[in-house]
């Protein structure tokens, strides 16, 4: 729910973006905001928490942001604040960025893996991807040691699983259906 939320105030904020040509120094703001605000689970907090006045709330955010920031994510943290959606806070910067490549023609994929994957197979993964979606790719991976072998390809909200964790688990479903 709260990442629908999160897309729809991002979606009419990277078109003010857009039109204010501030697409990338907003990008670059929301993902040093995005790194304290995680690595500061006090300031999460006090951000959401609904006894803290908004005044309070947009001052702490402000001095946050920095004076060096664009002034329409000034302007945008505060709206976000005075309709009390603070908890849109969590995802924005992961949104803002997803949007941002969207619009750029670029798609986020991300690829977990036993081990770790050598550039070059980074590399084919990368191709193959871009082949199959006629966009160009960016790659993310991750090492999940859990899934044994293979990799799991993750693209917004498709997941392809190639992992022999996930075989196993598939198996072991059939097996419960059919002796069950």
């Amino acid at each position: 729910m709260i990442r629908r939320v999160t897309r729809r105030y991002v979606k009419g904020f990277l078109q003010a973006a857009v039109e204010s040509d501030c697409v990338e120094p907003v990008e670059k703001t929301l993902k040093d905001f995005d790194r304290v605000f995680r690595e500061n689970r006090e300031i999460s907090e006090i951000i959401s928490h609904p006894t803290v006045p908004r005044k309070n709330k947009k001052r702490l955010l402000q001095g946050l942001l920095g004076d060096s920031s664009p002034e329409l994510l000034k302007h945008f943290v505060d709206y976000v604040v005075d309709k009390k959606r603070e908890r849109i806070f969590s995802f924005l910067y992961q949104e803002y960025k997803t949007a941002a490549a969207q619009l750029k023609g670029i798609v986020s994929a991300k690829v977990r893996s036993a081990i770790e994957l050598s550039k070059q197979q980074s590399e084919n993964i990368t191709g193959l991807l871009e082949q199959k979606l006629n966009n160009k790719v960016e790659l993310e991976c991750e090492i999940d040691e859990k899934l044994i072998g293979g990799l799991q390809v993750f693209l917004g909200s498709y997941i392809i699983d190639g992992s022999v964790k996930g075989r196993l688990d598939k198996l072991h479903k059939k097996l419960l259906e059919s002796a069950g």
